[in-house]
């Protein structure tokens, strides 16, 4: 402290700022519906090859149950259709961690939703 001025952070951030969470006009169903399915569904069968495939991959680990998992969805699935617009050297992937326990267990998922970054595989 300069000058002998000892000044505290009372630990608040003073300026509160609203966050924007995207808006959709379009439910997933219909997004699908209209447009296909990008974000691929993987199982415990596929994950592993479809890792190999795809050199950099993005996946969503998720629970249906989950309301930041639903609401996380429709942006997914644009996110999908947006890497495969742009024709991005990224595979985008999703996992039901419900119907798939076994390999959301062995990816150690421990919340959800969980997005996880893969390159070469790992």
């Amino acid at each position: 402290s300069e000058g002998g001025d000892v000044r505290l952070f009372s630990g608040r951030n003073r300026e509160q700022r609203e966050v924007k969470h995207e808006e959709h006009d379009r439910t997933l169903e219909q997004m699908h519906e209209e447009d296909g399915v990008h974000a691929v569904e993987l199982t415990e069968a596929n994950f592993k090859p479809w890792l190999e495939e795809n050199e950099l991959a993005f996946i969503d680990l998720f629970a249906p149950w989950c309301v930041w998992c639903q609401r996380l969805a429709p942006t997914w699935e644009k996110f999908a259709q947006e890497v495969k617009k742009l024709e991005m050297p990224i595979g985008v992937g999703k996992v039901d961690c419900m119907a798939q326990s076994n390999l959301c267990r062995a990816e150690k998922v421990m919340a959800f939703p969980t997005l996880r970054w893969y390159q070469n595989g790992e």
